[in-house]
């Protein structure tokens, strides 16, 4: 067992960084990075962006500070390391910044290496916005999340959340037959909804289906009162066949529709929506991996596509050029779980394959490359 790299994520797992409280963990890595070599600062967003400068490509290895609610523990136990953000995401990103050093040590460093610890990836995705606004657009962007150390993620679906109020005029409930109840007119939107979403569903696969999923749902007031308000949130996971503006014509037609039916108001409001993301087997970023997986794991490389939506899909809203994927150790069934724990094994060897990956990605790219370096 390798004590530095391991103490390394044990350092940050036990500094507690729910979204919107990752001051105190940004100055750990801060320090951490800094002893390492890199030129690193906290920018205005609280993310922490360290740079390995080569004069090769341009790569971007990103990964969150942040967690869900929920202390668990640290320990190292049984070859596992446990805490909250072992697996989602402080073992990616603690991998990515050792893999980054490892590289440099290893080759000499030819690729110019930016490692981005970002905040609020769980909430508003705060941190990632911020630096794809200040930062140039990257040759290649590799995202630290849970894949497990012989499989690359090449996708996640796009999201959008959905807010529907529903208004109906209430009476007394002693003769409910009177008045429409804005809480029954809800589930019964929530139904039409569902019908026009299932359309849209793939039998062999969840990644190509759109997916949903209802999250809250408030109305009411005293007992003796028919509710006359009701609302409620969806969320909506969008696959690479459709796009956001579709998703959003379909929920306004079907809550327009019912609502006129009905003979009542409702309304609807989403938040800023983020397109599905795909990057192609045959892409350098692909090739590296599988490259490097079959080297430093003797393991056949594996590819996989994530129902969810990350930082990735972010900065694919902006940049149009740069190859992007995702790889970490941990599984993903344990995110946000009160067992979220990783190997020390996997862990490890996910630092060996980033390594090389990164060693991969400086040969595929030096014929093509034109030298150049971060601002």
């Amino acid at each position: 067992m390798s004590s530095f790299e391991v103490e390394f994520l044990v350092d940050l797992l036990r500094v507690y960084s729910p979204t919107g409280q990752e001051d105190e963990l940004a100055k750990v890595l801060c320090s951490k990075m800094r002893d390492l070599g890199f030129e690193v600062h906290i920018d205005a967003a609280n993310n922490v962006v360290g740079v390995l400068r080569g004069k090769g490509p341009k790569i971007l290895l990103c990964g969150h500070m942040d967690t869900v609610p929920g202390f668990i523990p640290v320990k190292v136990e049984g070859g596992e390391i446990w805490g909250r953000g072992a697996v989602d995401a402080k073992g990616p990103l603690a991998a990515l910044v050792l893999a980054a050093k490892k590289y440099v040590n290893t080759s000499g460093g030819g690729l110019n290496i930016v490692v981005a610890g970002v905040v609020e990836e769980e909430g508003s995705n705060k941190g990632m916005y911020h630096l794809i606004e200040t930062m140039e657009e990257p040759e290649i962007a590799i995202f630290g999340e849970p894949s497990g150390a012989s499989c690359l993620a090449l996708g996640y679906k796009g999201g959008v959340t959905f807010e529907v109020v529903v208004e109906t005029e209430g009476g007394h409930s002693a003769s409910p037959w009177l008045f429409k109840n804005s809480i029954e007119e809800a589930l019964a939107l929530w139904s039409e909804l569902k019908r026009a979403f299932n359309a849209y569903e793939r039998e062999d696969s969840k990644f190509y289906s759109l997916t949903y999923c209802l999250t809250s749902m408030s109305g009411g007031e005293a007992s003796a009162l028919v509710p006359s308000r009701c609302s409620f949130k969806f969320n909506v996971r969008i696959p690479p066949t459709l796009k956001c503006r579709e998703i959003v014509r379909v929920v306004k037609e079907v809550v327009e529709v019912f609502a006129r039916g009905r003979g009542i108001k409702a309304s609807v409001k989403w938040d800023d929506c983020v397109e599905a993301y795909v990057l192609s087997r045959t892409s350098t970023v692909a090739r590296a991996f599988s490259r490097a997986i079959s080297e430093e794991l003797g393991a056949k490389p594996s590819f996989t596509y994530k129902t969810g939506t990350s930082d990735m899909n972010v900065a694919a809203s902006k940049w149009g050029r740069a190859e992007m994927a995702a790889y970490g150790p941990g599984d993903s069934s344990l995110d946000h779980t009160p067992w979220e724990r990783v190997s020390v094994e996997e862990y490890l060897k996910s630092i060996n394959v980033l390594s090389r990956a990164l060693w991969w990605i400086e040969k595929l790219k030096s014929k093509a490359f034109v030298s150049q370096s971060f601002s």
